[in-house]
């Protein structure tokens, strides 16, 4: 088995090969299977690493053959300009050179904007206090930040003069010009999250009346992505790609998660376009600087993983195309170590199992999670009829066996608690973690709901376990934390899988019937809760609502006239879909279940046919036919099926009653639950006549 923790004599794996071996007997669906890796000849030349405040590489720098110009990566050699680099032809034509310095040299209009950003940055104390207030309520969960190192730039920063940036601005570091970028994301991370007792001193930031936080926030929010664009893409440094990671972050909390996955991906190609995902060389012989090269190689390490873990993780909630291919990275894994406040004076070994956590720990099992991405979604491609349904069990079999490895500090059962008192954000990272990575396991069986038994059932058992674990984590958390985007999230999607399973087939699992009902109504709550503080919540909490009010009609109906009851109301619009697959005006049970002409099963048969459960690995019927109806199939991108959170972010999927609207639920102090039992619950939002949706709608409420 692969050490997860490279010691310092062990040969340390980069990310590709960490992956590649992860996934060495899994299906070759995954295109991590593949046998090629990076060439020596694509490694980038070593880079040499200064001061924590002119932190510069090769690639931070201007490229020798202007790849400005041309387009051409300045890492990879197969192209032009590496071929060039290899006759060691460096200055094909020196006029072509024309980085953002010459810019701020010859534009005034530049060095002017430029100016006017940075001069928006509060006052040095109100500065550093925020700064401290990052580190202690948000940075534990993005981990990309070591205090120590930006103390030092941010000092550096404070000392720059102001002639610095009125008359030489041109000759300060592309570090240094990009560094208050990051300080701008810092600022508006702390304010969205900032607690209720706070000093008093941050009152001087609110300049208008009524003016909140959240606006401040926004603000310099915005400051630094204007910052960072202004400075162009080719003038990236690692600056610049912490404040687009921090800033995919805010619009994610913010409730703008598709700005948040345009952004994140737009950050990858920085963080490509700086080589910060290739490995590097330390070349510097003084071992004091070696030494702290080596932690600046770790903060590296941590952002590019950090990347991935979030490319890959939007990936499978929303849906969305992923954009790291791990083959293009040969960058190492970090190790799970604390950075010293002296990085000159200890060198980065990994802890032991039997020492204090620390705050990446818990991303770096989270990473051996995201691995599964790729492969889990080339399943889904299939539809919700796999070819191997063996590679489903396997890929399940490796993520518990991922779940059961988590160390006794990060698991939830028989959970090691002695270092929850020295480490506040143990707690929290641990129900993140198994929720993140139990979500995973709900997603492997998610397109098979509706086809396959057994996956029913695990998708159940996944989403229960969520929703318990998030109901632990929602008591854990202070208020200040009720905006992070995953408290709805998961809450949602494993609320509405839930209720889905039961509806679909209410004769299966209904011992599991009454904890699922809790589970929703607990997850309800939260949801109302959270509304006045979380953008997302508010929607959220009313579709959710809509789904209980009929999950919990099958307690008290008869099962199977429920079900002919669903397929009476939808089946003219299943008929519309597949007329040859529903015969008969009344839609009859059938009890043999084939349709003769195509050999498949009708969407009848699948849901009504409740007096045995269908064979485990036995489909009910083809892709192509009413299932793709019922699950909402857009666009025959079957990999977006059932991406239910997707829904509300890109579909304004939203829930209506009559007396109940999103407006009249102000942050919990209206329970949904004091609705009439007879309001009548519909969903409504940009999804086709076929969609799960609207099959939901003809789904009848519990009265």
């Amino acid at each position: 088995m692969l050490p997860m923790y490279p010691s310092g004599k062990a040969k340390r794996l980069s990310l590709w090969e960490f992956s590649s071996r992860a996934n060495k007997n899994t299906s070759n669906h995954s295109r991590h299977t593949s046998n090629s890796t990076p060439s020596s000849n694509d490694k980038p030349p070593g880079i040499i690493f200064g001061s924590s405040d002119e932190t510069t590489s090769t690639h931070d720098s201007s490229p020798d053959i202007q790849s400005i110009d041309f387009g051409y990566s300045n890492i990879s050699s197969n192209n032009s300009l590496g071929i060039f680099k290899r006759l060691g032809i460096d200055h094909i034509n020196p006029e072509l050179h024309s980085n953002f310095s010459k810019r701020l040299e010859n534009d005034l209009a530049v060095q002017e904007r430029y100016r006017s950003l940075v001069c928006a940055l509060p006052s040095r104390p109100i500065v550093e206090y925020l700064t401290r207030q990052f580190f202690v309520n948000v940075n534990w969960y993005y981990t990309i930040l070591d205090e120590n190192a930006f103390a030092d730039q941010l000092h550096g920063w404070f000392e720059t003069p102001y002639t610095a940036l009125t008359k030489s601005l041109s000759k300060l570091s592309a570090h240094k010009r990009s560094f208050p970028a990051l300080v701008f994301q810092v600022l508006s991370l702390a304010l969205q999250l900032l607690p209720p007792e706070y000093d008093k001193l941050l009152d001087q930031l609110k300049n208008l009346p009524g003016q909140t936080f959240d606006d401040i926030a926004e603000n310099y929010s915005e400051s630094g992505i204007s910052l960072s664009n202004l400075l162009g893409k080719t003038n990236a440094t690692l600056s610049s790609v912490q404040a687009g990671f921090l800033r995919s972050g805010f619009l994610k909390n913010s409730g703008r998660v598709t700005d948040a996955w345009h952004l994140l991906g737009s950050t990858i190609k920085d963080a490509y376009e700086i080589g910060l995902h290739r490995e590097t060389a330390i070349e510097s012989q003084v071992p004091e600087e070696m030494i702290e090269n080596l932690w600046n190689v770790e903060m590296r390490r941590r952002l590019m993983m950090n990347l991935y873990i979030w490319d890959s993780g939007m990936a499978v909630v929303l849906g969305r195309p992923m954009t790291i291919d791990l083959r293009d990275c040969d960058i190492k894994l970090p190790t799970d170590t604390s950075i010293p406040f002296d990085r000159k004076g200890k060198l980065p070994f990994g802890r032991s199992v039997y020492e204090k956590p620390t705050s990446i720990t818990s991303r770096l099992h989270e990473y051996q999670v995201a691995l599964k991405t790729p492969e889990l979604r080339s399943l889904q491609l299939e539809g919700p009829y796999p070819k191997d349904y063996s590679i489903v069990e396997a890929m399940h079999k490796d993520i518990v066996d991922l779940i059961q490895n988590f160390p006794a500090t990060h698991r939830v059962d028989n959970t090691d608690t002695s270092w929850d008192s020295d480490c506040p954000w143990l707690r929290t990272q641990r129900e993140s973690l198994c929720s993140t990575a139990w979500y995973y396991l709900l997603s492997v069986h998610r397109p098979y709901i509706f086809s396959i038994a057994e996956s029913r059932r695990e998708a159940l058992e996944a989403s229960l376990k969520i929703l318990r674990s998030q109901e632990r984590l929602f008591r854990s958390i202070e208020v200040q934390h009720h905006k992070m985007f995953g408290l709805v999230f998961y809450t949602f999607d494993a609320s509405v899988l839930s209720g889905a399973v039961f509806l679909a087939r209410p004769n299966e699992n209904s011992e599991l019937l009454p904890e699922a009902l809790h589970c929703m109504e607990l997850a309800i709550s939260r949801l109302q809760h959270l509304s006045s503080r979380n953008a997302l919540a508010r929607s959220a909490s009313l579709v959710l609502e809509a789904v209980f009010q009929r999950t919990k009609k099958i307690q008290s109906d008869a099962r199977p006239s429920l079900a002919t009851e669903l397929i009476r109301d939808v089946g003219q619009s299943l008929q519309q879909t597949n007329p040859g697959g529903l015969e008969g005006e009344e839609y009859p049970i059938s009890n043999e279940g084939q349709n003769e002409e195509n050999g498949s099963h009708s969407l009848c048969n699948d849901i009504l046919n409740l007096s045995e459960p269908y064979p485990t690995h036995e489909f009910s019927f083809d892709v192509n036919d009413q299932m793709a109806a019922a699950i909402g199939d857009r666009s025959n991108d079957s990999s977006s099926s059932l991406n239910l959170m997707a829904d509300i972010l890109f579909s304004d999927l939203a829930a209506s009653s009559s007396g109940v609207t999103a407006d009249s639920i102000d942050g919990g102090a209206e329970s949904l639950n004091e609705v009439s039992a007879n309001s009548q619950w519909f969903f409504e939002g940009d999804f086709p006549e076929n969609s799960f949706w609207n099959f939901m709608n003809h789904v009848p409420v519990s009265q």
